[in-house]
């Protein structure tokens, strides 16, 4: 299955990505997903840019977070891919 990066974001001290699945239905159930109250909490609300209606919109289409660590044990590699004339530098992460 294949994933769109669309962000990434750091709230109070997680680090996470924001990816689409283009299966709407195989949305993310784990820490951090909509369905975990503990994290959605208004400082996180407000540190992703997003509100409850928000929120609803992007889960309907297949849009979610998932924290970097999840990220890792779960995917054998990730591949971002652009157009590398737009940009004048860049740097590789692993890990």
């Amino acid at each position: 299955m294949t994933f769109a990066v669309l962000g990434a974001a750091e709230v109070n001290g997680l680090k996470l990505l924001k990816l689409k699945s283009a299966d709407v239905e195989a949305g993310w159930k784990g820490r951090a997903s909509m369905e975990d109250a503990n994290f959605w909490t208004a400082d996180a609300v407000s540190s992703l840019g997003s509100d409850g209606e928000k929120l609803e919109e992007d889960k309907k289409f297949g849009v979610f977070w998932m924290p970097w660590a999840d990220v890792r044990s779960r995917f054998q590699s990730v591949f971002c891919s652009w157009s590398p004339a737009r940009f004048r530098y860049h740097r590789s992460l692993h890990g």
